[in-house]
């Protein structure tokens, strides 16, 4: 069964070889750029002539939803630009897609790495993400860092995709910065509800989850400056949030 590998990119020269060569198996690799000002494209056409770009008008799904929909393949597997498919997952895609009783999508389980280090806890392992479906069967939701959405049956896959999500903290921080603003913008769209508390509440309770009751403490340092990093995120989300709703209400008057 023919397979195609959708990859979506902006200004990703430094890491998008890694991911590309660990696609280059594929039948069809489809890659959808947001105007990279960097190498991006230039690397990429290394690797394929199905290169498309598209301006990110509300947020990253609608580039994956282009991505998918370009694939003529019967088989899509989509894959961020700082992830890397290994030689075991590869093997067990192409077992997969063979069989007659394969299902509409499969789960993989995400090995996330943290400023070098791969988070075993804090929520982050066992990720799993569905990341292979049938074409014509799934479709990302429209939100920020929105579900797959599969129409049929999933099952799980056993070899982990590995993912390179935040080599320092510098990088990690504006790529927060993008996702909370896209996530307030989204809370404004749909009258999300906003209290003040939100701005302690939420950083604290996803602090407390992902440090104890998932065990960030025993990822050591990385595990603390993960859960802090990411209950900062939280608290970036509303704050923006409120932000929006102040402009909203002056403009109103």
């Amino acid at each position: 069964m023919p397979i195609a590998i959708a990859i979506i990119t902006q200004d990703n020269q430094d890491i998008i070889k890694d991911c590309l060569e660990s696609a280059k198996w594929a039948d069809e690799i489809i890659v959808v750029d947001a105007f990279s000002r960097d190498k991006t494209v230039e690397i990429a056409k290394g690797y394929t002539d199905k290169i498309y770009q598209h301006q990110i008008a509300r947020n990253l799904n609608e580039q994956w939803n282009r991505a998918i929909g370009y694939s003529t393949a019967d088989w899509i597997f989509v894959l961020s630009s700082d992830q890397i498919i290994t030689p075991e997952l590869q093997n067990e895609i192409k077992e997969v897609i063979r069989r007659k009783d394969a299902k509409a999508g499969y789960y993989v389980p995400m090995e996330n790495y943290f400023l070098g280090k791969w988070i075993r806890h804090c929520g982050w392992y066992p990720d799993y993400n569905v990341r292979l479906f049938k074409r014509g069967q799934a479709v990302f939701e429209d939100r920020e860092h929105g579900l797959l959405i599969v129409d049929g049956d999933c099952a799980y896959l056993n070899n982990r995709l590995i993912h390179y999500a935040h080599k320092d903290i510098s990088t990690c921080m504006r790529k927060l910065n993008m996702y909370s603003a896209r996530e307030a913008e989204y809370f404004l769209q749909t009258k999300a509800t906003f209290k003040k508390r939100f701005l302690f509440t939420k950083p604290w309770r996803n602090f407390r989850k992902t440090y104890w009751k998932k065990k960030g403490y025993k990822d050591g340092m990385h595990g603390l400056v993960f859960c802090m990093t990411f209950a900062f995120y939280r608290f970036l989300i509303f704050a923006k949030y409120w932000e929006l709703l102040q402009k909203r209400d002056t403009y109103a008057n």
